[in-house]
């Protein structure tokens, strides 16, 4: 809510609902093991998720939409502060994973999107 000084004095602002992703297989898209990886065990989980969807003027690596959850790999040089409270403000989460440990553990990042997930409803289209 933002107190303005002309009517109607009080404007509340309401976060952007996610555009209409149509669900299809983009195994094929992922340019890495570890994404491949991720996406075939949230798949088998019944999720949909969107490898490389763009937010901001940032392309992350994998997305779930309705759920506004964010995976991003971690790189030498990349702000993850930066990038976590500009997603916070559009209303998304982020994790960030390291390619390795998702071919080593995958169940735990999947645990964490799973808790993610039960924590909010996804958001109507």
């Amino acid at each position: 809510m933002r107190k303005q000084k002309s009517f109607p004095f009080l404007k509340i602002n309401r976060s952007p609902q996610p555009s209409f992703v149509i669900v299809e297989e983009l195994e094929h898209t992922c340019q890495t093991e570890a994404e491949r990886a991720l996406y075939q065990k949230l798949r088998i989980m019944m999720y949909y998720p969107t490898p490389h969807y763009r937010i901001n003027r940032f392309v992350v690596n994998i997305a779930l939409i309705p759920y506004r959850i964010a995976l991003i790999e971690q790189k030498k040089g990349l702000n993850e502060k930066k990038i976590i409270k500009s997603f916070n403000r559009k209303g998304w989460s982020v994790i960030f994973y390291q390619p390795h440990q998702i071919l080593q553990e995958e169940h735990k990042y999947v645990n964490r999107i799973v808790a993610l997930t039960e924590e909010q409803t996804p958001r109507s289209l």
